[in-house]
């Protein structure tokens, strides 16, 4: 018995042993051994609702033909409504039954139309569980279309053929097999398209593990070529059988995605330099060749292809930038308590001059997950020997070990090469040529010292000993004319303070109604980019690279920015005040169904918009989002704050205190001030009176809507 893949890759492992299983049983038999299988294809559908009709097997038997539709499903419950099913109460679309059955009666016409009706044998259909299902509930019709692949491998016996496929036998079809073969193979049918969530992986792939446990493939969007992502093949049968059930896949095999949400809940900004899973997967989705997306940032390149073909061109100080941005990546996730524990050129990507993104978290540590424990050695792709591995150190953790690995990655970074191997361990030793004039030396030795107590104890520790390091050589880094382009059009006077919003030694945000047009104008007192601050200088052109960038958008969605920029000595936005509840408030009103569905709506397609320029907003709640009157429901515009040019980690992002009248005095007092802190010659038109007014964001509708909302920025 053969079985014809009509395009072997691509096809996923589970679905390969499958098909090998069939034929090697139903080789074994007499009364099997001439039948014939045609795996792997798809029938193009053109017209309305166009696509393909994808085959899994199909099965020539001396009496019958029969279309098999696959299923590698592991979980304690299967179960059916009579239209879905559910694996352990998670939803696996529309019935496989249904689908078999009406490839079967696809296939039949086609034959019809192509070979006749005398070369059309009757044709059924089944589905194949050839994974583990414990218990399953269907309905009764589709009961009889299912069978474990235990059961169908026993259509090899006659007894059993005759339960299974009890139809008249019109004529034998083996017959007529080189007709089959000319139909299955002719331009009727076309490889079967291998896609996974939406992504067709390339042919080959750009990374294989070390111990064959995966293999990473670039992929595309199938609607959408420009999309990219990093598809990871797993082949759990390469760390054996005997070491790991199901409970061990899922734990090994969902680690990335599940550091991607503890990340992502806690810093949404650093979860944006770690992959993101295109779908969430459960531990039921963890086969033997489980399979999971990532969405790849477009120009990123792995570290183990960027040293070869852009880091040669790059300077001493692009060196230090590209640096300095993966140390500050590893200490913010350090700073979370995530160790990756597998640091390599394998699990950084680059992009110039300084965006970093990691991956390869299979081997991970954090607070709430165990580690992987024996399988560490297993899992891990980079092979590099630790000095703690061949002699215990009640000072070695995973922060360490990330530290030590860090180091021979900088080492690569800052000369081109990593540091020399003695006893296969990575050793510090001094340079001959040294671009950076041994300013790092001192850095390098305590990063790669075999004694982990005497490194550093984390990625913030580390980050802070280079900045230290190399302060002198930032200040020349810094080129402050970049700053030149963001300049405001306007400032803070040519507004006329309707409502003060926030009025501290530091910053002034203030309503200003002028032309019957209502804006928010947000001043934050002594900010420049100053050379001897080079962090600073770093995150300020950050911001204004980032408001540049929303403005130019126009993102519906988000209120929108009028002027932004440095103006005398101070960083000022002006953005367009919007008027509405807050969603909190809306809510309060017990909107109907459709309108909170709308709401929804309206508010993920503007965070998509804002995701798709990769920025996070990083502080979505429903105190911040804007519910209008005109059914349009907008987040603030978090996505562009001042937050990031502080020293803490988080401060506010918009100051929210309630307005309250002030005397003339203290006006007064304030003016003066503010002239003081600017411009000493600085003339400041005196703020109108305050008045109490509505807010600023994002929308939806309903009766409520009409009632007055506090301010939100």
């Amino acid at each position: 018995m053969e079985i014809i893949i009509l395009k072997p890759t691509g096809v996923p492992k589970a679905e390969v042993e499958a098909h090998k299983e069939i034929q090697k049983e139903f080789s074994n038999s007499k009364f099997s051994r001439d039948w014939k299988g045609y795996a792997s294809f798809a029938i193009a559908r053109g017209g309305r609702g166009a696509g393909d009709d994808d085959f899994d097997l199909v099965l020539v038997t001396h009496g019958h033909i029969v279309v098999v539709e696959l299923k590698n499903w592991h979980g304690s419950l299967l179960e059916s409504d009579g239209q879905q099913w559910y694996l352990d109460g998670e939803c696996r679309g529309t019935s496989p039954v249904a689908k078999a059955n009406l490839n079967a009666k696809k296939l039949a016409s086609l034959m019809q139309q192509k070979l006749g009706r005398e070369k059309t044998p009757f044709i059924s259909s089944y589905v194949v569980l050839h994974g583990d299902v414990k218990t399953s509930k269907l309905s009764q019709d589709e009961e009889r279309s299912v069978l474990t692949m235990t059961q169908f491998l026993t259509l090899r016996f006659e007894s059993s053929y005759k339960n299974y496929l009890w139809a008249r036998a019109l004529f034998n079809p083996l017959h007529y097999l080189d007709k089959y073969d000319e139909f299955f193979k002719g331009p009727v049918f076309k490889p079967k398209d291998y896609i996974v969530d939406g992504f067709r992986p390339e042919q080959h792939p750009i990374f294989e593990h070390p111990k064959k446990l995966y293999n990473e493939f670039r992929a595309t969007a199938k609607d959408d070529p420009t999309t990219q992502a990093l598809l990871r093949q797993w082949d759990f049968t390469a760390l054996g059988m005997e070491l790991i059930g199901e409970k061990d896949r899922s734990f090994i095999g969902l680690r990335e995605q599940r550091v991607f949400e503890y990340v992502s809940e806690r810093n949404e900004e650093l979860s944006l330099s770690l992959l993101r899973p295109v779908a969430r997967k459960s531990p039921n989705d963890v086969a033997l060749d489980f399979s999971e997306v990532f969405f790849l940032p477009s120009k990123v390149t792995r570290l183990t292809e960027f040293t070869h073909s852009v880091l040669p061109k790059l300077s001493s100080d692009e060196r230090l930038i590209l640096t300095k941005a993966l140390l500050s990546r590893f200490a913010e996730l350090h700073d979370l308590r995530v160790a990756h524990r597998d640091v390599g050129d394998h699990s950084i990507w680059f992009d110039r001059p300084a965006k970093v993104v990691l991956s390869g978290f299979p081997a991970a540590y954090y607070p709430e997950m165990k580690t992987v424990g024996a399988f560490h050695e297993k899992v891990k792709v980079e092979q590099s020997t630790l000095p703690e591995d061949s002699q215990e150190s009640h000072a070695a953790t995973p922060y360490r070990r990330d530290v030590f690995m860090l180091g021979a990655l900088v080492h690569l970074i800052l000369f081109g090469e990593k540091p020399p191997k003695v006893s296969g361990v990575y050793e510090w030793s001094i340079r001959a040529e040294d671009p950076f004039d041994g300013g790092l030396n001192e850095f390098t030795k305590c990063a790669l010292s075999k004694e982990p107590g005497e490194r550093f104890q984390n990625a913030r520790e580390m980050l802070e000993a280079f900045n230290a390091a190399t302060a002198r050589k930032q200040e020349s880094i810094i080129d402050l004319t970049a700053f030149d382009a963001y300049k405001a059009a306007t400032r803070d006077r040519d507004y006329d303070e309707t409502e003060t919003m926030a009025d501290t030694d530091e910053t002034w945000f203030f309503k200003s109604v002028q032309n019957d047009e209502v804006k928010i104008v947000k001043v934050w007192f002594r900010v420049a980019p100053d050379s001897k601050r080079p962090d600073q200088a770093v995150r300020l052109l950050s911001f204004l690279e980032r408001a540049r960038t929303i403005k130019g958008a126009g993102i519906t969605g988000l209120p929108k920015i009028y002027d932004f920029g440095l103006s005398r000595g101070s960083l000022m936005i002006v953005l367009e005040w919007v008027e509405g509840l807050t969603l909190a408030e809306w809510l309060s009103y017990k909107p109907s169904l459709d309108e909170c569905l709308t709401a929804a709506c309206s508010m993920l397609d503007t965070l998509e918009r804002i995701h798709s320029l990769e920025f996070a907003h990083g502080d979505i709640h429903p105190k911040n989002i804007i519910v209008k009157q005109d059914n349009c429901l907008v987040p603030s515009l978090n996505g562009v704050t001042y937050s990031q040019l502080k020293e803490e980690k988080r401060w506010d992002k918009y100051y929210t205190e309630q307005p309250r009248p002030r005397t003339l005095s203290e006006k007064k007092f304030k003016t003066l001030k503010r002239a003081s802190l600017n411009s000493p010659s600085a003339t400041v038109s005196t703020p109108k009176p305050s008045r109490s007014g509505g807010s600023g964001s994002l929308s939806k509708t309903s009766s409520a809507a009409a009632s007055p909302a506090k301010a939100v920025c």
